[in-house]
């Protein structure tokens, strides 16, 4: 079965403003059960499941409409459980010490 699923409500990926989408998926029957039954669990239609399913998957890019500040604050956050560790010299990051005699 063919299903038309349009990405109706959902006017936006991540800061950019799209247009509305049809997509089109070709199923195998068992996967289409499948998604039916948990549509139908759900209390939804078929093509309204599936839109919320691409957006709940898409909903990452929405992060980089952050502010610069908003960005730092949940960096920030991220990384505070993380091991303090000392900086690398500069010694050991040189270009000998990584590449040796391949450097040359």
């Amino acid at each position: 079965m063919v299903i038309n699923a349009q990405a109706a409500g959902y006017p936006r990926v991540g800061c950019i403003r799209v247009a509305r989408m049809t997509v089109t998926i070709d199923l195998p029957p068992e996967v289409e059960a499948g998604l039916e039954a948990q549509a139908h669990a759900e209390g939804l239609a078929l093509p309204q499941y599936l839109a919320r399913l691409f957006r709940e998957q898409f909903s990452v890019r929405e992060a980089s409409c952050l502010s610069p500040a908003e960005l730092a604050t949940a960096w920030r956050e991220s990384v505070k459980d993380l091991p303090r560790t000392p900086p690398v010299s500069d010694e050991a990051i040189s270009r000998d010490n990584i590449y040796g005699d391949r450097g040359r």
